[in-house]
């Protein structure tokens, strides 16, 4: 601020701030690394309390599975009107209009009563056939991953303290124990994301010495995507690199046995080209 200072000035910069750091979409990798989510989707949908499992809560129960499923499809939305239409198409598409209607306003009905007993500061509101969720500033472990991850990649990929935090938020594939056709998209989306981003810390532990560090993580990463040649070149590198050659032939080997018994295919010509180099260099005969 400028001198002299006016209190009218000084009142107005200090709603300002006030108002950025209320507003979880203002945050920095910092505070979305360290913010709850109020719902969590990967893996499964999860409603909780204050952005914890409230000790003795009893589980967020749906009446039916297709007013969840269309709380999910509201929720991927992030507070964007949806048609009705497209509600109707992706949620009761083998129904008759009338029917999926009926279907329609039965499951928001049921939402709402369930957000009047847990979370009353969420709406579902409707305007002009089209509905939305107003969460009220509240926050999803989806949003906090895929802003995180954004602004680490803007950043320059720095900072893995923080970013060790956000991939903590990945429990498992988007919505992935519901099986919902429209989020399909949106889970290969976050997988790739995720699977970028953990690859990206385990080249950066392999360039900085932290080699055993890098293998952990990336055998971790192997168990996700057993079929990735990427994983099983950075694997067989940071065998190399720790002088372990027997593990790397058996990785290897293990790969190879994974995508012929259960793809019928072979290792991509560069992750064999890698093998042959290292057996060639420094693995016994």
């Amino acid at each position: 601020m400028l001198k002299p200072v006016h209190a009218r000035r000084l009142s107005k910069t200090l709603d300002r701030i006030a108002a950025t750091l209320a507003d979880p979409r203002s945050s920095s990798l910092g505070v979305a690394a360290e913010q709850s989510p109020k719902v969590r989707c990967f893996q499964k949908l999860e409603i909780l309390e204050d952005g914890q499992e409230a000790v003795g809560a009893k589980p967020f129960k749906w009446r039916t599975l297709k007013s969840q499923e269309l709380f999910s499809f509201l929720l991927q939305h992030e507070g964007e009107w949806v048609s009705k239409e497209q509600l109707l198409d992706a949620l009761w598409p083998e129904y008759h209009l009338d029917k999926a209607v009926v279907h329609l306003h039965t499951s928001i009905y049921q939402i709402r009563k369930a957000l009047k007993e847990r979370m009353q500061d969420t709406k579902l509101e409707y305007n002009l056939d089209r509905y939305r969720l107003n969460c009220n500033g509240w926050i999803t472990d989806v949003e906090l991953f895929e802003r995180g991850i954004s602004e680490w990649a803007a950043s320059g990929s720095g900072g893995t303290p923080r970013i060790e935090s956000l991939l903590a938020l990945y429990r498992g594939n988007y919505l992935e124990e519901h099986d919902y056709p429209w989020a399909y998209a949106k889970r290969e989306k976050l997988r790739n994301m995720y699977l970028a981003c953990a690859s990206e810390l385990a080249r950066e532990e392999l360039r900085s010495g932290r080699t055993r560090q890098s293998v952990q993580r990336l055998l971790n990463l192997q168990q996700r995507e057993p079929y990735s040649d990427d994983i099983c070149g950075l694997l067989l590198t940071a065998y190399a690199q720790l002088g372990d050659y027997t593990a790397a032939q058996k990785h290897y080997e293990s790969f190879v046995r994974i995508l012929e018994d259960e793809l019928g295919i072979e290792p991509q010509q560069v992750t064999h080209q890698l093998y042959v180099q290292l057996k060639t260099q420094t693995l016994p005969a």
